[in-house]
């Protein structure tokens, strides 16, 4: 009796393990749907603003970088430049 329980408790920590796997994956997912995700130079900026974001993606991709930086990474001009030069 007691390898039951046993085995009954290591079914219920892998289903608890497995349901928090896939709400946390949810939430991410739920998380992009609400925002653009846009992608500079290997980071991954998600703007909450759908008008802000329509209006970067409307830009030229060296000029949408630029501002993605900058603004929402707070860059400094010189680390812009030094990274847009190796891109």
């Amino acid at each position: 009796m007691g390898n039951i329980s046993d085995d009954e408790k290591t079914i219920q920590h892998h289903f608890d393990s497995f349901c928090k796997t896939i709400l946390r994956h949810q939430a991410r997912v739920i998380y992009e749907a609400e925002c653009i995700l846009f992608s500079t130079l290997d980071y991954e900026i998600p703007i909450e603003d759908i008008l802000m974001a329509q209006a970067i993606q409307s830009l030229l991709k060296r000029r949408q970088n630029t501002i993605l930086l900058s603004f929402f990474l707070d860059m400094k001009e010189m680390d812009i430049a030094t990274l847009m030069s190796f891109a």
